[in-house]
Order: C-alpha cells, then sequence, then structure tokens
C-alpha cells in the first residue's frame, strides 16, 4: 500500500535513468537546491520500496546520486520513471509569510466576501514568480499571481487562501473579451 495513506508524502523528483555502470541513477530535482534531494535522508517510491541515496555529481539539469544497494546498470535502469517521495515532516521550518507548493494544492480559495471562488490545483513558476493555478467553481481554470496584492491572506492551518477581489475582477474582463 502506498505510504502515502499513512503519512503525507510529497514528490521531490523522477529518476530520469541509468547513469554509469555502478548502479547510479539521474534525477530531475523539484527542490530549490537540487542537490538537496539526498538531504531528506530515506526516500520512497510508489511501490513502497525505500531508498537511500548519496549524492554523487551533477549532469547538465540533473542530479546524478548512487542508490545505495544498488551495483549496476542493469538494476539501476528498474528505476528509471519512477517518481521519489520525501515525508513533509522532513521539511525545514519556514518563516512567516513562507508556504511550501505542495502546502498550497487543495487550498479553498474565497474572495475578500468569503465567497468561494474555487481550489488550488497547482503552483506554477516560469520565471517571474510564482502563479496560483485555480480551478473555480465553473469548472474553468484561472491563473493569479502569487503576490500579497492578489492573495493578501493564506491560512494552511484552516486550508484557505483569500484573493482580492479586484484582481478577480482584472481575471473576469480577461474572460469577457
Amino acid at each position: 500500500m502506498f505510504l502515502a495513506l499513512n503519512a503525507k508524502l510529497v514528490c521531490v523528483g523522477v529518476i530520469a535513468g541509468a547513469s554509469g555502470v555502478r548502479g547510479e541513477v539521474r534525477i530531475r530535482s523539484f527542490t530549490e537546491n537540487p542537490k538537496d534531494i539526498v538531504a531528506y535522508g530515506s526516500v520512497w517510491l510508489k511501490s513502497d520500496e525505500k531508498l537511500d541515496l548519496k549524492f554523487v555529481r551533477y549532469s547538465k539539469e540533473l542530479v546524478v546520486v548512487k542508490v545505495l544497494g544498488v551495483d549496476d546498470r542493469a538494476k539501476a535502469e528498474l528505476y528509471k520513471g519512477e517518481k521519489i517521495y520525501v515525508e513533509r515532516s522532513s521539511f525545514p521550518t519556514l518563516g512567516e509569510e513562507e508556504f511550501y507548493h505542495s502546502d498550497l494544492i487543495d487550498l479553498k480559495v474565497v474572495d475578500c466576501n468569503n465567497i468561494t471562488i474555487g481550489v488550488v490545483k497547482s503552483v506554477l513558476n516560469f520565471g517571474a514568480g510564482d502563479i496560483i493555478d485555480m480551478v473555480m467553481q465553473n469548472g474553468k481554470s484561472c491563473i493569479l499571481p502569487f503576490s500579497s496584492w492578489a492573495i493578501p491572506y493564506v491560512n494552511i492551518e484552516r486550508g484557505l487562501i483569500v484573493v482580492n477581489n479586484e484582481a478577480l475582477s482584472d481575471v473576469a474582463e480577461e474572460d469577457s473579451r
């Protein structure tokens, strides 16, 4: 049974394939610092397999790690395409007004009048800052900048994001064009 039933797991990377002949794999890391993929200790696969990783080197945009206990390329190649998960509880504590993207997913979105607008589907970043992608009550997708103007209040414990009504009116104007 996938560990997510027992603990909140977060996907922190995906194995792109084997590297070399000694059981190393290339990982596309989703962590802020790609090398941090090994900083959490043991990682998990969807099959409930626990892996211990040791950083080896960088390779282009990927990180090469040694999978402890795997000593040849054929075994390492079996992990290609596997997503890597860590327990959310192993993440460092953030400061005030800082959030992990994974904590924002599925939060309820309301406007300043406490009217439900939708639910956060994902958090995106194309280089100019974070963007909240939400599914609105009508089923349409809506994106807003994750800024203090557009989103003045976030409460993870309550599962809530408040959106500035003016930011929503900008979206409504774009829809009407």
